[in-house]
């Protein structure tokens, strides 16, 4: 990997998104910039995009989400670039993330908001 990073890292991305699964991409290609041509190109805004994600190449795509959130699987780094944490995959932490997400949407009709800044971990909370 360092090889390829010091020959082609002007123009390559290098990262591995599992331990065993290498992600060569050209620089300029990520989920970050598809989930943002994608909300520009349907007119929404920031604070309506939803991100889920459990590995370094979603981190991208945290940045330009509203509501970044993370896999209880997913590693430290991730974890620390979301606004809250979900269950893991084994146990439909997406499911879990959409119902979160649904009834803060409903909340926030009636001005309630569960997103105060603070990292929530929905994993813990569904044992």
């Amino acid at each position: 990997v360092e090889e390829i990073k010091s020959e082609f890292g002007d123009v390559l991305s290098c990262l591995y998104s599992h331990a065993s699964y290498l992600e060569i991409t050209h620089k300029s290609v990520s989920k970050g910039n598809a989930l943002d041509h994608y909300r520009n190109s349907m007119g929404i805004a920031r604070e309506n995009v939803i991100a889920i994600g459990d590995s370094e190449n979603d981190l991208s795509m945290f940045a330009v989400a509203g509501i970044p959130i993370a896999m209880g699987n997913a590693n430290d780094a991730v974890k620390q670039a979301a606004v809250w944490v979900t269950d893991t995959n084994e146990r439909a932490g997406v499911a879990v993330a959409l119902g979160r997400c649904a009834q803060t949407l409903w909340n926030r009709r009636a001005n309630i908001s569960p997103f105060n800044g603070d990292a929530l971990n929905l994993a813990a909370e569904s044992e």
